[in-house]
């Protein structure tokens, strides 16, 4: 490291810092994240006073949360200190995407050649490209759910494929070994995921060290993975029931055309909301095609810098397509979709194949890339549907451009302590829509109506 880019870290510090100052003033100071956030707080206290993985104390087993090893560090957090372990996720899912921040940078400088340069148009536009709109910081940070995580994981995964394809020297196979395993139990999505990296690392060994290389560094990653998947699938079947998370019955579909319908109308609205990413995913398809042509014409015979593309492409096309087969989301923001915009933003700011692919030149270090780059980074402030005007408008009105989630989050925790005051020891049933900060303040049992906490409910009709 010169000392010249010891000035990413405390630039990327700075940018996050001041985003995050706007958001805390426009959601309110949302502490407490949004309400599904709350719906992990239950499992979260629940499994770290004894009581297992209950939406009632005493109540059935249920798995009505998404992320097996987000619960599981954050009942730590509330076993270490009850009154705080919001903090402590909070500052986690920061770090998380700090780091994750700080890598994307480090490996475009790389690519681009400016490793020696303090600050560059580039590193500033991938920043403004992804806290600028509204989205990723709300869904990886303030949210306090797995986003954070998840997106560190995906990140750090293509990037030591991508560093390996550059790289003589040889792989750090436990640590993606480590990361495949996390990655598992973070997300269920990692059981297709997963078997993509590990496939993209064989193909990488082959075309580089031959085949028995490449069997040897994809054995010991599969292995584990479908290991950590079983054994979590065995896990499930003896403590719950069921095969996979309640949130997935409650969820998915049954039908996989209404699956693909709601999936499609999900990336439609992905690109309808953030018009620069569907651009710059334009740019990809536009690089992937070029380079199928160009494997095509060269019969296989690709070097260092289309290898590092073509892993970038496979990912961020993988990240893309989930979605559409599982039927998306409910959710502003596409928070399916913004764990993969660094990497989206990573691979359309590569200068080599403006240059060797489009005939665009422009040299990073100097001025005409300024001049290009100032006014995109001006357009970002508008692009999206979402911006942080959004935010500036009368806190207290309705605005539909803002996730709400927050205000329902801490509208419901106001709402079950008032119940609370109401009943005074003797608690009915409550039934709930929006039950995550309701089920985590009210004293009394909760039913969730929407069934991700309920398995009758959840199971009641596969076709949803």
């Amino acid at each position: 490291m010169t000392y010249r880019n010891i000035l990413i870290a405390p630039f990327i510090l700075f940018a996050m810092l001041i985003v995050m100052a706007i958001y805390w003033w426009g959601y309110k100071s949302p502490i407490i994240g949004v309400d599904d956030a709350n719906i992990y707080f239950v499992y979260m206290r629940n499994f770290a006073e004894g009581n297992g993985f209950v939406w009632n104390t005493g109540g059935e087993r249920v798995e009505g949360f998404t992320s097996l090893i987000w619960t599981l560090f954050g009942a730590l957090a509330y076993f270490i200190a009850p009154t705080y372990f919001n903090v402590i996720l909070l500052i986690a899912n920061f770090l998380l995407i700090f780091f994750t921040l700080r890598s994307v940078l480090n490996f475009s400088r790389r690519l681009n050649g400016t490793e020696r340069e303090p600050l560059t148009a580039i590193d500033m536009l991938i920043i403004s490209l992804l806290v600028l709109p509204l989205g990723f910081i709300e869904w990886g940070i303030i949210a306090l759910m797995e986003t954070g995580l998840w997106t560190f994981l995906i990140v750090h995964l293509t990037l030591q494929l991508c560093q390996y394809c550059l790289d003589s020297k040889g792989f750090n196979a436990a640590k993606f070994s480590l990361m495949i395993i996390l990655l598992d139990l973070t997300r269920p999505e990692s059981m297709a995921l997963g078997l993509v990296f590990i496939a993209v690392l064989f193909v990488l060994f082959l075309s580089k060290e031959g085949q028995s290389r490449a069997w040897k560094a994809a054995l010991a990653p599969l292995v584990l993975h479908l290991g950590t998947l079983a054994s979590v699938v065995l896990w499930r079947l003896s403590y719950f029931g069921y095969p996979f998370p309640n949130t997935y019955y409650a969820k998915v579909s049954g039908s996989f055309t209404d699956n693909i319908v709601s999936g499609v109308q999900y990336l439609f609205r992905f690109f309808y909301s953030y018009p620069h990413a569907a651009i710059a995913i334009g740019v990809l398809v536009l690089f992937l095609f070029l380079l199928a042509q160009r494997f095509r014409t060269l019969r296989g015979t690709v070097n260092s810098e289309e290898k590092v593309m073509a892993v970038l492409l496979v990912v961020v096309f993988t990240g893309l397509a989930l979605p559409v087969v599982t039927g998306g989301d409910h959710f502003l923001y596409s928070r399916f979709y913004q764990p993969f915009l660094p990497l989206v933003y990573l691979a359309v700011t590569w200068g080599y194949f403006w240059r060797e692919y489009v005939g665009l030149s422009i040299q990073p270090k100097r001025l005409s890339m300024i001049v290009l780059v100032l006014p995109v980074i001006f357009g970002i402030l508008f692009f999206s549907k979402f911006t942080m005007f959004d935010l500036m408008k009368k806190r207290d009105s309705v605005n539909f451009n803002i996730l709400a989630d927050f205000f329902i989050a801490q509208n419901g925790r106001k709402l079950a302590e008032k119940m609370n005051e109401t009943f005074d020891g003797v608690y009915p049933s409550l039934g709930a829509l929006a039950t995550g900060s309701i089920g985590y303040s009210y004293k009394g049992r909760t039913i969730d109506l929407l069934g991700l906490n309920n398995t009758t409910m959840a199971h009641a009709n596969s076709i949803k």
